[in-house]
C-alpha cells in the first residue's frame, strides 16, 4: 500500500512539473522583412541618387528584381506633373530592362515629372515608391559673341550647347601653365564688356598655346558646358587666332612673364638643378604646386597651391643608385621621402614626409615621374587619380596624377 501510495505522488508530482513547463513562453524575435520589402529597398537604393535629378538624356530602368530565387516584376509609371505631356515616356521591356525615353529634350519650358515603381508579389501584394525629375528648358542660343555666352550662363550644371561655338576675348587669368607632356592650357577669358561672365577655356589646345600670356585677345572654338557652375570651353577646344599681345607674352622678350605661364615641365630632373614640383589635377582641371610644407589641415600629406609663385624650390641631388630630392629652410637640407611610418590611429602607412627620410628615387620613363619601392609597390609623389584631393601623397604610380618637374 505503501509503495502505491509513493507511485501515485511521484506521478503527479511529474505532471505538475510538465504543467509548469508548458506555462513557459520562448523570447520572440522581430519579425523580419518581407521579400516584397527587400526588392522594393534593394530596387530603391539603386535608384535613389537620381531622385530629383535632371534627365536630357535617355536612361534604362530594371524590369524585375531578384530576392533569393524569388523574381518580383516591376511596374513603372509616369506622370508629368509640368510641362508638355508628351515629353517623356516608357518604351517596351528589353533584357531586363524598361527605357525611359526623353521624347523632347529641349521643351520650350521645363518639364516636370513623377517616375513611380510598384513591385508585385505571387500573391498580388506590392510595395512601392517615387522619383521625382525634370527636363529642363531649352536654352536659345543668338549668333553674337555676348548672346552666346548669355546662353552657356543659363546652362544648369552638368549641361551644355549642343554644338561648337566660337567666341573672341582677352585672356584675364591663365590658370594652368602649358604642359608639355599633354601640349594644352587652361586660361579664361573674358568677352566685351561681360566682366561678370568669364569664360574658362579648359585645356586648350593648339599652334600657339605655349605662348598665351594674360592680356591676349583670342578665339576659341568648342562646346560650352556648365561644370559645376564653371562656364567653360570642355577639354580639346581649339585655339583658332591670337589677334593681340598681352603685356607679359613669353614673345614679347620682357622677361616679365606671369611664373605659371613660362613654367614648362622639364620630364627627367638632373641632379644639381632645382625645380617647381606639381601634378596637374585633371579631375578639377587644375595644376597644383608643392608648397614646401605639409597641408595645414593634415600633415600627414603635402600642402598645394594654384599660384606656383608660391611654390617650393624642390632640389635634385645625386645618389647611388638614382636621386634625392630636397627642399631648403635657410640653408637646411630637408628630404623629402616616402616610407612607411605610424599614424595617428596606431596603423602603419606609406606616407609622403618632409624631413624624415632620405628615399631614393628613380626614374620611371612609362609614368613619367620619379619613384621608389616601398613593401614591394611603387609609390610616387601625387594623388589619386579617382578622386579630388587637391594635396599630395605617397601614392601608387599607376594609379595617380604623379608630380612632374617644372622650370
Amino acid at each position: 500500500m505503501k509503495k502505491f501510495i509513493a507511485i501515485t505522488l511521484l506521478l503527479a508530482m511529474s505532471l505538475a512539473l510538465f504543467a509548469g513547463c508548458a506555462g513557459d513562453t520562448k523570447p520572440t524575435e522581430a519579425p523580419k522583412a518581407s521579400q516584397l520589402e527587400s526588392a522594393k529597398a534593394y530596387l530603391f537604393d539603386m535608384y535613389r541618387k537620381n531622385d530629383g535629378k535632371i534627365t536630357a538624356k535617355d536612361y534604362e530602368v530594371l524590369a524585375t528584381v531578384k530576392i533569393g530565387e524569388t523574381v518580383f516584376p516591376v511596374e513603372w509609371t509616369i506622370e508629368v506633373t509640368a510641362g508638355d505631356k508628351e515629353a517623356v515616356k516608357l518604351g517596351e521591356a528589353k533584357d531586363n530592362m524598361i527605357p525611359v525615353q526623353i521624347v523632347n529634350a529641349k521643351p520650350a519650358e521645363e518639364v516636370q515629372y513623377k517616375l513611380t515603381a510598384t513591385v508585385k508579389d505571387a500573391d498580388g501584394k506590392t510595395a512601392g515608391f517615387s522619383l521625382t525629375n525634370r527636363i529642363p528648358a531649352a536654352v536659345i542660343v543668338g549668333d553674337s559673341n555676348e548672346d552666346i555666352v548669355k546662353a552657356a550662363y543659363k546652362l544648369e550644371a552638368g549641361m551644355q550647347l549642343d554644338d561648337p561655338k566660337k567666341l573672341t576675348g582677352k585672356i584675364i587669368s591663365i590658370d594652368t601653365p602649358y604642359s608639355e607632356q599633354y601640349k594644352n592650357v587652361t586660361v579664361t577669358i573674358q568677352i566685351g564688356d561681360l566682366a561678370d561672365m568669364p569664360i574658362q577655356c579648359f585645356r586648350l589646345a593648339g599652334d600657339g598655346v605655349d605662348k598665351l600670356a594674360e592680356g591676349d585677345v583670342i578665339t576659341v572654338e568648342g562646346i560650352l558646358k556648365n561644370y559645376n557652375g564653371t562656364i567653360e570651353f570642355d577639354a580639346k577646344c581649339q585655339l583658332l587666332a591670337k589677334e593681340g599681345t598681352g603685356s607679359n607674352n613669353a614673345d614679347n622678350g620682357s622677361g616679365n612673364e606671369a611664373p605659371s605661364a613660362s613654367l614648362k615641365v622639364q620630364g627627367k630632373p638632373e641632379a644639381g638643378k632645382s625645380y617647381k614640383m606639381a601634378m596637374t589635377q585633371s579631375n578639377l582641371g587644375k595644376i597644383l604646386f608643392f608648397t614646401g610644407k605639409p597641408d595645414a589641415e593634415r600633415d600627414w600629406y603635402l600642402g598645394t597651391t594654384e599660384n606656383s609663385a608660391e611654390a617650393a624650390d624642390v632640389f635634385v641631388e645625386a645618389a647611388d643608385g638614382g636621386f634625392k630630392l630636397y627642399i631648403k629652410d635657410g640653408n637646411t637640407k630637408k628630404y623629402l621621402g616616402i616610407a612607411e611610418t605610424k599614424g595617428n590611429d596606431g596603423n602603419m602607412h606609406v606616407n609622403a614626409l618632409i624631413g624624415e627620410a632620405e628615399t631614393v628615387f628613380t626614374w620611371d620613363d612609362a609614368c613619367k615621374t620619379l619613384v621608389t619601392s616601398v613593401n614591394d609597390k611603387v609609390y610616387c609623389f601625387g594623388t589619386r587619380s579617382d578622386k579630388e584631393f587637391t594635396t599630395i601623397s605617397a601614392s601608387y604610380a599607376d594609379k595617380a596624377f604623379v608630380c612632374e618637374f617644372y622650370a
